[in-house]
């Protein structure tokens, strides 16, 4: 009876979350950016406790190694749904409850929330888990719930630290300013899809420039903009990344050429997106670049060094930013930074407050960096 009545009240905590079969399976997955909020993994029929309570393998060693098909090492780090965690009877020398999992439906991602005072909030995009006999190096096998697709969730995890827009909101702004240029629908049609893309490639696309500002300031797009800007690496950058690039968008152009490329613009669904790559200045700074057409020649921004990348939530979507974007902020806007600048008034190569100036080319070097593709502009 007891384990009857157990089973009752585990079903009626777990709706929300649970697809009972008698089968392990999972949920179909489309993609973060259209994820359904679930956390893909199913229950199946069996009394073992870890069907029943679903520990999620988070051990990074432990992962890796099933990748090399070795042998895993107790302790190992796992995390459980919060509202399971009341029927948790666990062996602590064997596991290790680091973290707390909690979805919400509209939101593309799933929480990850320290058991412990001091630790670090994680999100990771939506992935499907499966349920794994695992093989310890004692002998002993456990059935865990681990990722489908285990070096892919590895690295999201690298840069899954959570940190908030500050929501200090603007100033000054006029009612000449309020109306919006992007539709917000774009956060996930648009944004988390190219987050998604570059995923795939085993790139890290973060927000930059006037997209990192409205998400610091204002939690928001900020309303004028008439773009999207993203960073990226310039490590990450590849010949095959821009052939990916022409293939699945409409690239209006690229400045630079190979392993200097600085810019790739490009449009979906009417809007426009400028792909920064990011470039080592010295020790401490890093530098974009732009270019004027005119005078063939380019200017650069420097930023503090991005060193670590985290994650953030932009209306119900992830989003990745670099960890230090509040300096980041400081050293494009300067002090009054949330003071509103309409675009209109916003000059590139002058606005800013970091500002340096780059190379000039001749004519060979021009056809070689200004490489216009397709499109139109806006």
């Amino acid at each position: 009876m007891k384990r009857l009545k157990l089973r009752s009240i585990f079903v009626w905590y777990c709706v929300g979350f649970v697809a009972v079969s008698v089968v392990v399976v999972y949920n179909s997955y489309d993609g973060g950016s259209k994820a359904n909020g679930k956390f893909d993994v199913a229950v199946d029929d069996e009394t073992d406790e870890a069907t029943q309570i679903r520990k999620i393998l988070l051990d990074s060693h432990c992962i890796n190694r099933l990748e090399q098909n070795q042998l895993c090492k107790y302790p190992v780090r796992i995390g459980v749904f919060r509202n399971q965690s009341i029927f948790l009877r666990i062996n602590r020398k064997r596991f290790s409850v680091t973290h707390f999992i909690e979805q919400n439906a509209k939101q593309d991602f799933t929480w990850f929330k320290p058991t412990k005072k001091g630790g670090k909030r994680r999100i990771v995009v939506n992935t499907p888990f499966i349920l794994q006999n695992i093989s310890f190096e004692d002998g002993s096998q456990k059935l865990l719930f681990v990722p489908q697709d285990k070096a892919s969730f590895l690295r999201k995890w690298l840069k899954s630290e959570y940190i908030a827009c500050s929501g200090k909101g603007v100033r000054n702004r006029t009612v000449d300013n309020i109306k919006r240029v992007i539709p917000l629908s774009a956060v996930r049609n648009v944004m988390a899809e190219f987050r998604d893309f570059a995923d795939a490639n085993n790139n890290t696309a973060y927000l930059f420039g006037g997209s990192l500002l409205g998400w610091y300031r204002e939690c928001s797009i900020i309303p004028h903009t008439t773009d999207i800007d993203y960073g990226m690496n310039h490590i990450e950058h590849s010949d095959e990344f821009e052939a990916l690039m022409e293939k699945r968008y409409v690239v209006y152009w690229m400045q630079g050429a190979g392993n200097e490329t600085g810019l790739i613009t490009y449009h979906k669904d009417e809007v426009k997106t400028d792909l920064f790559f990011v470039f080592p200045h010295n020790d401490t700074h890093s530098y974009t670049n732009g270019f004027l057409v005119p005078e063939e020649r380019e200017i650069r921004w420097l930023i503090p060094k991005v060193t670590r990348i985290c994650s953030t939530n932009l209306l119900d979507n992830l989003m990745y930013v670099p960890c230090n974007a509040a300096k980041i902020i400081l050293s494009d806007y300067g002090p009054n930074w949330m003071i509103d600048a309409p675009s209109k008034n916003y000059h590139f190569q002058s606005s800013g407050n970091n500002i340096i100036e780059g190379r000039r080319f001749n004519e060979t070097e021009w056809e070689r960096v200004y490489r216009w593709k397709q499109g139109f502009w806006f």
